[in-house]
Formats: structure tokens, sequence, C-alpha cells
């Protein structure tokens, strides 16, 4: 996250695919946090909609969550909320 952050694109990738080795589709809420600091808004939602598939806990943060700010404009972001029932 944070080498997504300071525009380390190629650490953040690679730190990334180290995470999905170990945790597989368990921190896809968290592939989103990262995909979406990298500017990469299609990835971050398919990680969101892949946590929302599995039910991840880490859900219950996504309308306050500051990491996902980047997303909060585009029309999937809303459909999520409304998907997941959390008031608009």
């Amino acid at each position: 996250m944070i080498a997504a952050r300071i525009g380390n694109r190629g650490v953040a990738v690679a730190k990334l695919d180290e995470l999905r080795k170990r945790r597989l589709d368990m921190a896809s809420y968290e592939y989103a946090v990262i995909y979406a600091e990298l500017g990469d808004k299609d990835r971050a939602f398919a990680a969101l909609n892949r946590a929302w598939e599995i039910r991840l806990s880490g859900l219950q943060h996504l309308k306050i969550d500051p990491f996902l700010d980047s997303l909060r404009g585009d029309a999937r972001y809303a459909e999520l909320v409304k998907l997941i029932g959390f008031p608009a």
C-alpha cells in the first residue's frame, strides 16, 4: 500500500503478487485498496466484487475507507453499495 501511495508501482505489484500467493481470495478487500491506490479502478472493483461474493468482513469499511476515495465517483461504487445494502 505504501509503495502504491508513493508511486512505486513495481514494488506495489510485486508485494501484491506475494500477498495473493499467501492469502488467495481472502484478502480481496485489501487487493482492492492497493489497486485503488495504483489507479487501477477495474481491478479494484473486480477485487471488491470478489470480496462481496465471498462475504469478506472488510467490506464493512467500504463507505468510510479513505483509501477507496478514488472509486466513489464511479457508478460501480454506487452499485456495490446498493448491492451490499448500505444506505445511499
